[in-house]
Order: structure tokens, then sequence, then C-alpha cells
């Protein structure tokens, strides 16, 4: 059985009015700690020191990396030819870069003989012609999957077909 709440409260060791003792009442003063304020910094640096730049300049941009492309009006070659260069070079000129840098001379060397071919006969070869020219063309290219040829070709012959129709008119 539980004691009952006057048997608990006779057992306290101090009594309700020692508890609040230490609460100041209406009679007892309430001293309040003074928070000292810091004294305002002047702005101008001391005599003795050298001032400091507030802006510091950015650091020089690294240099451009060299381009794969060149462009057509420097090496002579028709614009026509220089639009075929970049639409065969879209995605691969990275992965070629990136993963093939010893041969990348090459692949430049055969992509800009294969815009010059597709640029020489963009009037006797249809699509599918275009697009077999496209896959043989990326199969030199290791590393890349069939999957990936294919799909690539696919749009580099309709980019292709697109940019001959425009030129025509």
């Amino acid at each position: 059985m539980r004691p009952s709440i006057h048997a608990t409260l006779t057992h306290m060791p101090f009594t309700p009015e020692q508890s609040f003792s230490s609460v100041p009442t209406a009679e007892q003063p309430v001293t309040v700690p003074v928070i000292e304020t810091p004294s305002p910094v002047s702005s101008a640096p001391p005599a003795d020191t050298e001032e400091i730049p507030d802006i510091v300049p950015p650091p020089e941009p690294p240099p451009e990396p060299e381009l794969l492309l060149t462009n057509g009006t420097e090496t002579g070659e028709p614009p026509l030819v220089r639009e075929v260069e970049i639409v065969l070079g879209r995605e691969i000129d990275e992965y070629v870069k990136a993963e093939l840098p010893a041969s990348e001379a090459e692949y430049v060397r055969r992509r800009n003989e294969l815009a010059h071919l597709l640029v020489a006969n963009k009037g006797a070869m249809d699509s599918v012609d275009i697009d077999e020219v496209i896959v043989r063309w990326l199969k030199t290219l290791p590393g890349l999957a069939t999957m990936f040829l294919e799909q690539a070709a696919a749009i580099k012959t309709r980019e292709l077909e697109f940019l001959f129709q425009e030129s025509s008119q």
C-alpha cells in the first residue's frame, strides 16, 4: 500500500518554506549582474603594421587546352568540311583526348579524311552508305561498345543529311 501524501510531506528533509528561501521576495533587493560591452574598435589600422588589401586578385586561369579541330579558314578548307568535322567529332573528340592521347593525331587525320570524303561524295551517297562509312571509322577507335557505335553513327548520319540538304539549297 502506498504511503499517504501527508506522510510523505512530513518526512521531507526540508520544509516548503526552506526550499523557496533562495527566491527573492518583494522585501529582498534583486541584484542584476552588469555586463560590460566592449569599446568600439577603431577602423584605422595601427601605424606600425602594413596595410593588407581587402581584395585579392584571382589566380590566373589555366591555359586553354589545344583544340582537336582547326578552323576551316586557316587550312583553306571549305566551311562545309569544317561543319562535317564538327558533326563527326561530337562526343568522340573528348573520348579520344581522354582515353587515347597517344593516337590523337591519327584520329584527327582520319576524321579529316572522312569529312573530305563525305563532302566530295555527298550527292552520290545515301543514308545507308554514310552510316556504314561512319561505323567503319568508329570501329577503328578501341574501347567503344558496338551499341554506342551504331547509335552514334545513326545520329551523325541524320545530322549530316540535314547539313547536306541545307548546303545544297
